[in-house]
């Protein structure tokens, strides 16, 4: 609401992130701990929004301490970049550098990669020509990968040309625990592989994680709620 005479300013990064939270809830499984095959693609855009919300937060925060403040932010050109600017907002406000050996640091900048392959993504190319088995037998695959019981099966030197930068942050994301799948047996796109409600927890917790080492007092409340 605005009220004549008085300047109002509105944090609009806080519908941004109710709009994740709403995709987050779309995406928690039910009561047998599943999730409609169709809802799964709700994953990308959660992660989008989430970016979004996010850098309309580190404009609102630069804003309210440095800006306001008669301050200068003096970013240099690779400071500018989104996986850095949060990390040189933080050294101001701190007057120290940002963990770069934390969890939250790697996180972040694979999280930064992931909607960078969504927000810009082509086609990927997956030549199979040297992809073995073993055996005649038969192997199932699940999830875009071999499934577990099926893994002996396959010749482990097998090779396939895929999106690199895609493999990377998929290997990334098992070895976090976040999705299960074999980053050399991945025979579907990247994108369809990384349809797991578990992607989208893993980035709104990061997220809200990072804002709240961002935020003035007045802020923390609403994220922790």
């Amino acid at each position: 609401m605005i009220v004549p005479g008085v300047n109002t300013f509105f944090a609009q990064f806080g519908n941004l992130l109710k709009s994740a939270r709403i995709l987050l809830h779309l995406l928690t499984p039910d009561e047998n701990g599943k999730v409609e095959k169709e809802i799964l693609v709700l994953v990308h855009p959660c992660v989008l929004t989430l970016y979004s919300a996010f850098e309309c937060f580190l404009k609102v925060r630069e804003r309210e301490e440095i800006s306001l403040k008669g301050g200068q932010l003096n970013y240099t050109d690779n400071e500018r970049r989104m996986e850095n600017r949060a990390f040189a907002l933080y050294e101001r406000l701190h007057k120290k550098p940002f963990d770069k050996s934390s969890k939250l640091y790697d996180d972040y900048n694979h999280f930064i990669k992931l909607r960078n392959l969504i927000a810009h993504a082509n086609g990927e190319e997956i030549d199979g020509k040297e992809f073995k088995f073993k055996t005649n037998d038969w192997v199932s695959i699940d999830s875009g990968s071999i499934a577990k019981k099926d893994k002996n099966k396959v010749a482990w030197d097998s090779e396939s040309s895929r999106d690199k930068k895609a493999d990377k942050v998929i290997s990334f994301l098992e070895r976090r625990k976040v999705i299960r799948t074999v980053t050399n047996l991945r025979y579907m796109g990247w994108m369809t592989s990384i349809e797991n409600p578990e992607v989208a927890k893993w980035s709104y917790d990061l997220i809200k994680e990072m804002m709240i080492k961002l935020s003035s007092e007045s802020y923390v409340t609403f994220f922790e709620s």
